[in-house]
């Protein structure tokens, strides 16, 4: 046997142009497995921080912090050697959501493993009936969007230069967690699930933030948008990786910093509150991403901060 053989694991097989319809079930069988599985934390000691699927939160068990630590930091390095929390640490290190939910992790009594858990069943065993379910929601045929391309979605998403405000909301659209009246109605919010601003079609993540005909001016002004195809029943994030795969990345910034000016002038319509007009839409995202990237320049060179430029107190005249 040569022993400078390659190996390969079923995780990293890949489903190419040409695969077989026997070689697509398999690999999306086992992205149904991957999408339901994660880490129950021991004493920490097996689990990567930044790469493994670790933390109780739905879709992809991933912390969505930027890199702060080192990207071998263990889940182990977050605690004291108490086995508690390292409280001061985390806050410091992670978003307020990723804090929240690793904080909310019971810490281990002794040295007790990390082992894997299905996430859907209380006893942390895959069964055939939560697995059916996962599969419906990443598609009922076996070629949903694969698991890899969407991990290399949120790996470009986190290093594009945006303001991080503008990639949180794209992260949670993606997970259709922002409240168009469509995703209010399908968790049980008893609203219409009607755009509230054409009043034609069902509000969904994608509608509000790029399909309603209310931003066809806007739509207009994005001509590297173009080539974009839309296809029934495509998701914010199908739409996304799409955008990701044929444009630009400055034009993904672009497109980034339109869709969060977007929703946020759905919100300011929904509330009767004035917002700039469609018309210069194009301009101020322009500009707001100039002064952005100029300023994140500025603070890495340290140019034009000087202490002269920090207010200091002073007591009040007697």
């Amino acid at each position: 046997m040569n022993n400078s053989a390659r190996t390969y694991s079923v995780t990293d097989a890949a489903c190419g142009s040409s695969s077989s319809y026997l070689w697509r079930s398999f690999i999306w069988g086992r992205d149904i497995i991957t999408a339901g599985y994660r880490w129950c934390i021991g004493d920490g000691s097996s689990v990567r921080v930044y790469d493994d699927q670790w933390i109780p939160w739905p879709s992809t068990f991933k912390v969505i912090s930027p890199t702060s630590l080192g990207t071998m930091t263990t889940v182990a390095d977050l605690k004291l050697f108490s086995g508690a929390w390292n409280e001061e640490l985390i806050r410091n290190s992670f978003l307020p959501d990723d804090a929240s939910l690793i904080l909310s992790i019971p810490c281990s009594s002794g040295n007790l493993s990390d082992k894997m858990i299905w996430h859907y069943d209380k006893l942390g065993s895959y069964s055939v009936k939560s697995g059916y379910y996962i599969g419906l929601s990443l598609g009922t045929n076996p070629s949903p969007l694969g698991l890899n391309q969407a991990e290399s979605w949120w790996k470009f998403l986190w290093r594009l230069k945006v303001p991080a405000k503008v990639k949180l909301l794209l992260w949670r659209a993606c997970h259709n967690w922002v409240p168009s009246n469509d995703n209010l109605a399908r968790r049980g919010v008893r609203v219409e699930n009607a755009c509230p601003i054409c009043k034609r079609w069902h509000e969904t993540t994608l509608h509000a933030m790029w399909c309603c005909p209310s931003l066809k001016s806007i739509r207009s002004m994005c001509p590297f948008m173009r080539s974009i195809k839309l296809a029934d029943g495509m998701s914010f994030l199908d739409f996304m990786v799409a955008c990701k795969k044929q444009i630009i990345v400055a034009d993904m910034e672009l497109l980034a910093m339109t869709i969060w000016r977007i929703w946020y002038r759905r919100n300011y319509m929904l509330h009767n509150v004035p917002t700039i007009i469609d018309d210069e839409m194009a301009l101020w995202v322009t500009s707001f991403l100039t002064d952005f990237r100029q300023a994140k320049a500025a603070i890495a060179t340290g140019i034009g901060i000087s202490s002269t430029d920090v207010a200091a107190w002073c007591p009040p005249e007697s």
